[in-house]
């Protein structure tokens, strides 16, 4: 029986940007210091609600709701990285994320084998070589990236025993059709344990793979249900299907054997934010002070910014001293902004200026800056009022973020009861 590996990455992980105010840096305002947590991750196989962890995987057999019982599933892992938004400039690229292992003076080429199983223990060995990464600028935290390979050059293999026509038969299933497979965490994924180190869980749920499947036309070959693009091809071509589904995480991007790619988010992960009418701009009437938002100086913009309260009425005024030399030299970000493929939406805010003047609003991602929803100038009276635009998603990309930039031109800016909500 093979015991489960479980890997200790001991990370240093920098949740939270916490900028100076720099000719090159912007600064963020209104969010927590940033802090640093012990990292764990394990690798385990699922069975749903059956505590199998105190006896051998092989001491049981699947029964009449438990299908399948997998043996020996083992991949290779080739990177691990961290996603997360930054208000410095950092020295690697931001859409391929912080490397966190192999060490970028390591060959590319670094690999280590881990195997999925279903108990709790700790392999040393994988402890020692994973050990002491270190996670040493700071961001914003979006996806925790888990990247795997097939142990073998062609496919790997994941062996077991499932039932079938009442009996227990061995079965083989080849990996056949994916050559690298990178599993994205979402932050919120990640579990605290009791010493406050960060967890997470690389899960590979059964239910999802196998249930349901029919295997009334399933052929043995010498006594073994063999999975393959030549044996039991329709059967084989529905847990392939299935498998990245099986995992997990919340999003991920497949490489295939036939050189096509596959990005996208697991469809649970998208449906808590496929809702009408609710608002996804958080303390968009600044209640909480500056909570959530980021105010952003660079190229020569230099801004400053406070909360006024008027009874339950609150305002945000931003005051740009310096406009810099672009729009962008002063930016008012809110972040993690969920834009779903096809669904509209409409951006609603309140807004003054003592200098009536443009201002460019738009909602782009987070690493390239590409827009998903829409870019618009609005220009800005010296009194108050309200502004809208209705735009449609053109991305599936729960981490957008709305940007007002207000540099360019010395004015001061008031801003209240900013909201983006779903309209149908």
């Amino acid at each position: 029986m093979r015991g489960i590996q479980f890997v200790m990455l001991s990370l240093a992980l920098g949740l939270l940007a916490s900028c100076g105010n720099s000719d090159h840096a912007g600064i963020e305002v209104g969010n927590p210091p940033s802090k640093t947590y012990a990292f764990s991750a394990s690798f385990v196989i699922d069975y749903g609600n059956v505590d199998y962890s105190s006896m051998g995987l092989l001491a049981k057999r699947p029964v009449a709701d438990e299908p399948l019982l997998i043996d020996d599933f083992r991949l290779n892992l080739t990177r691990l990285a961290a996603y997360s938004s930054y208000y410095i400039y950092v020295s690697f690229d931001a859409v391929e994320g912080l490397q966190l292992w192999p060490s970028t003076d390591i060959a590319d080429s670094s690999e280590l084998m881990v195997t999925f199983n279903d108990e709790n223990s700790i392999d040393s060995s994988l402890n020692e070589t994973l050990g002491n990464v270190q996670l040493d600028d700071v961001g914003i935290l979006k996806e925790i990236g888990v990247a795997m390979k097939p142990i073998e050059t062609d496919f790997s293999t994941i062996t077991g025993f499932l039932r079938y026509q009442d009996t227990i038969v061995p079965f083989e299933y080849h990996l056949e059709n994916i050559s690298l497979l990178e599993l994205r965490y979402h932050h919120d994924q990640l579990d605290t344990n009791a010493e406050g180190g960060l967890v997470l869980t690389v899960r590979f749920h059964v239910p999802t793979w196998i249930s349901g499947l029919d295997l009334s036309n399933l052929q043995l070959e010498g006594g073994v249900a063999r999975f393959s693009s030549t044996s039991n091809v329709a059967l084989w071509d529905s847990l392939s299907a299935r498998f990245v589904h099986s995992f997990s995480s919340a999003h991920w991007i497949i490489s295939k054997t036939d050189s096509t790619k596959e990005d996208a988010y697991a469809q649970g992960a998208l449906a808590q934010f496929d809702i009408i009418d609710s608002n996804w701009v958080t303390n968009g009437n600044f209640a909480n002070g500056f909570n959530s938002w980021i105010l952003v100086e660079q190229l020569s913009g230099v801004a400053d910014s406070s909360i006024i309260a008027s009874g339950n009425d609150h305002t945000l005024l931003v005051n740009v001293t310096a406009g810099g030399t672009k729009s962008y030299s002063v930016q008012l970000i809110h972040e993690d902004i969920p834009t779903l493929v096809g669904r509209r939406y409409k951006l609603v805010f309140t807004a003054t200026s003592d200098v009536a003047d443009s201002i460019t609003v738009r909602l782009g991602t987070y690493n390239t800056y590409k827009t998903v929803g829409f870019q618009k100038h609005f220009y800005i009276d010296t009194l108050w009022k309200s502004y809208e635009i209705e735009y449609k998603g053109i991305a599936n990309d729960i981490f957008t973020r709305l940007e007002f930039n207000i540099g360019g031109v010395a004015r001061k800016f008031w801003f209240k009861d900013i909201q983006i909500y779903r309209i149908d």
